[in-house]
């Protein structure tokens, strides 16, 4: 996983840090919780003020859309769960987008 750093985006007075990593949620990392279903990926540069997102790569738009993968997430010190409606049938490669303020 690389993280590439990206600093001072701000428009002016003060900035914010962006990060961006690569990671996977994998076919085995699934939990179904209250109806959905849940995978936590970790990542060091996240922290409890952090704005995520989870870009799925293009290749997997099959898996992506028949697990009807959810846009809304969590993100917690050091971490970010991403939700499907169905089970994902195979691992999807992701890309963290980290900002933090």
């Amino acid at each position: 996983m690389a993280d590439i750093y990206l600093s001072n985006l701000g428009g002016g007075g003060g900035g914010a840090s962006y990060v961006t990593a690569t990671d996977t949620l994998t076919t085995g990392g699934w939990s179904l919780v209250s109806g959905l279903y849940q995978q936590t990926l970790s990542n060091i540069n996240i922290t409890s003020l952090s704005f995520v997102v989870v870009i799925p790569d293009n290749s997997s738009f099959s898996v992506i859309t028949t697990a009807q993968l959810l846009q809304a997430n969590t993100s917690g010190s050091g971490t970010v769960t991403v939700f499907a409606n169905y089970l994902p049938t195979a691992n999807i490669g992701v890309t963290l987008q980290i900002f933090n303020n």
